[in-house]
């Protein structure tokens, strides 16, 4: 977890566990107390209520994913671009499995996401704050701000709908990833400044 306090870390945590066992409809208060082996007022001091959890919930999960990203860095024996490109959406489809439970969560903020507006801004923050950070990640490796900017345009969203559905699809993640490296190296060469 991101530098947190050490009982919102244990709470933050324990709410995971919560959230995994019964869902967002079956969270309560009472029940991340009990699981944390805390008071609900002294869970009620770190969040005061059920939407303050699950904002600390999604900060953590923001930060979690945010951090991961930028400590990426591509190997030093790969100097071409589009190889450093596959590298980089090869780690990304690798991050989904990394923080599976996590992901897992995540489809329950969205849902909470279109009924809580302060999750939603949350939301909307976080995913500026990724495109920006993938864009800053891929303009070595494309050349212009501009093609990089359109790279995260298509990277971001599969991504995103990759953590739900990569299960499910036919193709394995060494294909896919090829695949989308294959479409960036054509979005990089149209958009070259």
């Amino acid at each position: 977890m991101a530098s947190l306090h050490p009982t919102k870390t244990l709470i933050i945590t324990r709410t995971l566990d919560v959230l995994k066992e019964v869902g967002m409809e079956g969270l309560t208060m009472r029940k991340v107390a009990q699981a944390a082996g805390i008071s609900l007022g002294n869970l009620q001091y770190h969040y005061k209520d059920k939407g303050a959890l699950l904002s600390g919930l999604a900060d953590s999960y923001f930060t979690l994913c945010l951090e991961e990203l930028r400590s990426y860095r591509p190997s030093k024996e790969q100097a071409d671009p589009e190889e450093q490109r596959h590298e980089l959406i090869r780690f990304y489809l690798d991050h989904v499995d990394h923080i599976s439970d996590m992901c897992r969560i995540f489809r329950e903020l969205w849902a909470l996401s279109t009924r809580d507006p302060a999750v939603e801004t949350q939301m909307n923050a976080y995913y500026r704050e990724l495109g920006k950070t993938v864009t800053h990640l891929l303009l070595p490796m494309c050349g212009s701000r501009k093609a990089a900017q359109r790279v995260t345009t298509l990277l971001l969203p599969y991504f995103e709908g990759y953590s739900i559905t990569h299960d499910t699809l036919s193709m394995s993640k060494q294909e896919t990833g090829a695949m989308l490296s294959h479409l960036c190296q054509i979005l990089c060469a149209e958009n070259a400044e």
